[in-house]
């Protein structure tokens, strides 16, 4: 029997352009259809500095080829990681708990092309203090 749910206080999400405070909420372990390892990073939007968000969460996925560290390496640092703990090997699930709750900003948009166009995309993960160039 399949389980049974009130569906009265579904939000529906538009996807927005910006940037927007957000914390790094939690992440996950998978495995890419290619069976290569991800990790799948959620983001909650800040609900202080964007009332009108509460409950909004953006989603990052991280592959850990080796010619795709470079890209979690560069969120870990922005969230507040030691550069050094990239140095060698290293356990990302050491690095990843200790980062959850770090203040970020994301830079979101639309997919403009392909089949997902039209969708929510995160361009790209800020430091909690960066300032955007006018």
């Amino acid at each position: 029997m399949s389980p049974v749910v009130d569906g009265s206080s579904i939000k529906d999400f538009e996807p927005v352009e910006g940037t927007f405070e957000c914390v790094f909420a939690s992440y996950e372990n998978k495995k890419a259809k290619d069976n290569t390892d991800n990790i799948n990073m959620v983001f909650e939007v800040n609900a202080i500095e964007h009332p009108d968000m509460e409950g909004r969460k953006f989603f990052v996925t991280k592959n850990l080829k080796p010619q795709a560290l470079w890209s979690l390496k560069q969120t870990c640092v922005r969230l507040g990681a030691d550069p050094e703990l990239f140095a060698g090997e290293f356990d990302t699930d050491e690095i990843l708990t200790d980062l959850i709750g770090e203040p970020c900003r994301i830079k979101a948009s639309l997919q403009t092309e392909g089949e997902y166009a039209g969708r929510q995309q995160v361009d790209d993960v800020l430091a909690a203090g960066y300032a955007l160039k006018a």
